[in-house]
């Protein structure tokens, strides 16, 4: 019995040992398999120069392009984090103020000939004497506005320029106001100018902030 227990011993530990073996031998196997796999993928993504070893330069280069990409991530993390709270609100409030603009502007180009009729006597005047490459301008503010407005909702930096083009169109359409026979000389200064002001006050401050957005590094 004493035999047998020991034959039974010696057995279970020949299979171990094999199993062990077997394990080590695997695993070398399946390791070789993935660096040449590695290199071969990394060898088409940095392809090697004549006298180099493609496997450790693409390994090297592969790391490389790990850790850059990694470091991308980081940075956007960290401009999402620096972003002030109030930013995202600001934007949203530039959006609705924006489309508002579009839709003014399409309500006033799209007025019947009752609907101008009905008017004041100094708005007919002006609305009359408007040119047609004044709507240009008023198109150009007002929506060049919004989609700036969306550009910074997404963190981009075309925002800044699409705001600047919005506040460019805004000061040439009321330059106008100032002119012989403008809406200061038929409605007054009172009556014409606080509007204007005010929406150039917000083009500037679109602008301004959509700038510093850029410089703070909360938009790219």
């Amino acid at each position: 019995m004493g035999n047998f227990s020991l034959f039974v011993a010696r057995v279970g530990l020949e299979k171990t040992r094999f199993l062990l073996e077997a394990s080590r031998a695997l695993a070398k196997r399946l390791a070789l398999n993935m660096k040449k796999v590695n290199a071969s993928h990394a060898g088409r993504i940095f392809p090697a120069k004549p006298g180099q070893v493609p496997g450790r330069r693409a390994g090297r280069m592969l790391r490389l392009h790990h850790l850059g990409a990694s470091g991308e991530i980081a940075m956007q993390n960290d401009s999402a984090s620096a972003r002030p709270g109030w930013f995202r609100i600001a934007g949203i409030v530039f959006l609705l103020w924006n489309l508002f603009g579009c839709y003014m502007f399409w309500s006033q180009y799209a007025m019947t000939p009752e609907q101008i009729a009905a008017l004041p006597a100094g708005q007919q005047q002006l609305w009359n004497a408007m040119p047609a490459w004044m709507w240009v301008v008023y198109g150009i503010a007002v929506f060049s506005g919004a989609l700036g407005a969306l550009m910074l909702l997404l963190n981009k930096r075309a925002a800044w320029p699409l705001f600047a083009l919005s506040l460019l169109a805004i000061i040439v359409q009321f330059a106008q106001v100032f002119l012989p026979g403008g809406a200061v000389e038929v409605l007054g200064a009172g009556a014409a100018l606080p509007m204007p002001a005010f929406i150039t006050l917000v083009g500037v401050l679109q602008a301004w902030l959509s700038r510093k957005a850029i410089a703070r590094g909360w938009i790219a």
